[in-house]
C-alpha cells in the first residue's frame, strides 16, 4: 500500500528486489492493516528509513527464516538500543558505542550478573 511506502521512506541502498520480497510478505500476510500498524509503531518510527525496511522485512519472515537479517531492539520510548542477529549457531548483540556509550558499557558491566541470575533460575525449575 502507498500509505506503507510513505512511511518507510526512501530506503536509500534497499534494491528493487528487496521492495518485491516485501510485497510478496505483505500479500502472506494476515493483514495488510497489521504491516502498517507495525511500521508506524513507536519501535519502528524511530528508525532511519533503510533500516525500517529491515526491520519489518524480519518482522514478516518466519522465524526459522530470519537468514541473518538483525533485528532492531527499542526502548518503549522508541530509542533504539541494539541491532540482534540470531542463528542456530549464535545470538549477535550490536550496540552503537558512539550513538550509546554508557549503555554498552553497563550490558558489558552486567553480563555476568545476568547469567548468574539465568543459572539461578535454571536451577529453581529442575528442583520444582
Amino acid at each position: 500500500p502507498a500509505d506503507l511506502i510513505d512511511t518507510i521512506g526512501p530506503a536509500p541502498g534497499i534494491g528493487l528486489r528487496s521492495w518485491q520480497e516485501l510485497a510478496e510478505l505483505i500479500e502472506k500476510a494476515s493483514s495488510a492493516d497489521n504491516v502498517l500498524e507495525r511500521v508506524r509503531s513507536s519501535e519502528i518510527r524511530a528508525l532511519q528509513s533503510a533500516d525500517r525496511f529491515k526491520a519489518l522485512i524480519a518482522h514478516l519472515k518466519p522465524r526459522r527464516l530470519e537468514r541473518g537479517l538483525p533485528e532492531v531492539m527499542a526502548s518503549p520510548a522508541g530509542e533504539r538500543l541494539a541491532q540482534v542477529k540470531q542463528s542456530k549457531a549464535k545470538v549477535e548483540i550490536m550496540i552503537d558505542r558512539k550513538a550509546t556509550p554508557d549503555f554498552a558499557a553497563f550490558v558489558l558491566e552486567q553480563l555476568p550478573t545476568l547469567y548468574e541470575a539465568h543459572r539461578a533460575k535454571q536451577k529453581q525449575k529442575k528442583e520444582a
